[in-house]
């Protein structure tokens, strides 16, 4: 009878622990983020502070609000929802998509860009030729389920 009491007592120490610390979400630092999508593998990620991002990094960040729109529009995510991207290029890097649909960040080529995503939905028309990566910008990436390059 008393181990019962003690499971119990534990349980519910836990539980309102919990319920404490939700109360608090908005107060204390966000720790973990959770992707959902493909771009990346799905999982939970620890957050370390920002520091000298470079290539390749993976980063969380809050979509443009262009960007939200269609990812709301099309039911890729809820809007508001922060993304978790590889970054494929930095403020001043030069990208672009040739005609046989090659991505390519700084005439170095990455992969091939997709037409559609997951869902079989065209992706946003992306014009061929170079683009720079603005100030204090990055350019996000991620990879299709077959491998190709989705920005």
């Amino acid at each position: 009878m008393r181990k019962k009491r003690v499971v119990l007592g534990l349980c519910f120490g836990w539980m309102f622990l919990l319920m404490g610390l939700i109360s608090m979400e908005s107060r204390l630092p966000q720790l973990f983020v959770y992707n959902a999508t493909a771009s990346v593998p799905v999982g939970w990620y620890l957050l370390l502070p920002p520091q000298n991002v470079a290539r390749d990094d993976m980063v969380v960040f809050t979509v443009p609000e262009d960007m939200q729109a269609l990812a709301v529009e099309r039911g890729w995510l809820p809007k508001g929802t922060k993304m978790l991207k590889r970054v494929g290029g930095l403020a001043g890097d030069m990208y672009g998509v040739n005609r046989s649909r090659q991505f390519y960040v700084n005439d170095v080529y990455i992969g091939q860009a997709s037409l559609v995503n997951g869902k079989g939905q065209e992706m946003p028309d992306r014009s061929c030729g170079s683009h720079m990566v603005e100030d204090n910008c990055f350019l996000p990436v991620g990879y299709g389920d077959k491998g190709e390059i989705v920005w």
